[in-house]
């Protein structure tokens, strides 16, 4: 799918956010209590996201046999906990891709700083900073996983030698949601 309709379905998506009764016994089968906390903090099209990704990242992994299931729901799930930590809507996370795709995300680095206190500065840094906030968010509440940590770190960063095994499949998925 072409990337300006793959980016008008995901806006359009985000309308329909209030998760079933069976999407939240599949959070709480992979989740602990505190991580489970911090996932219902997110925004309803976060959530959704969340149990998309893990959904397809289980359905790819499914004949995989070195893959562990339950770390990769896991850490799908977890993914964007660190957007959490700011109020962010539809719209700010419309311009972030616009702002990224501007002078290959010069313009959006020069203007994401995490203590300014103009809103859309500190709200462009949680989006721009979002895996390693969440990796943070998860030491927090006791995580002590460095798979997780690392998984949900890195979501977003350049692919690595000795990385987790799990990231290509969420980088994968992640990218295509």
């Amino acid at each position: 799918m072409n990337r300006p309709l793959y980016r008008i379905r995901q806006y359009l998506a985000t309308r329909k956010s209030k998760l079933s009764y069976l999407e939240i016994d599949f959070v709480r089968k992979y989740l602990n209590h505190q991580e489970q906390i911090l996932f219902f903090r997110m925004k309803g099209f976060d959530q959704r996201h969340g149990i998309t990704v893990a959904n397809k990242c289980l359905e790819k992994t499914l004949e995989v046999n070195w893959i562990n299931k339950t770390q990769m729901a896991r850490v799908a799930l977890l993914h964007d906990i660190g957007k959490s930590s700011a109020d962010i809507g539809v719209n700010y996370r419309v311009l972030y891709v616009l702002l990224g795709a501007i002078a290959k995300g010069k313009l959006l680095k020069s203007l994401a700083k995490k203590n300014s206190r103009i809103a859309l500065k500190r709200k462009l840094f949680v989006l721009d900073n979002h895996g390693l906030l969440g990796a943070k968010m998860l030491m927090d509440v006791g995580c002590t996983d460095n798979e997780v940590l690392q998984v949900v770190a890195k979501h977003h960063d350049t692919p690595e030698v000795g990385e987790s095994k799990l990231l290509p499949f969420l980088r994968e998925i992640d990218a295509t949601l």
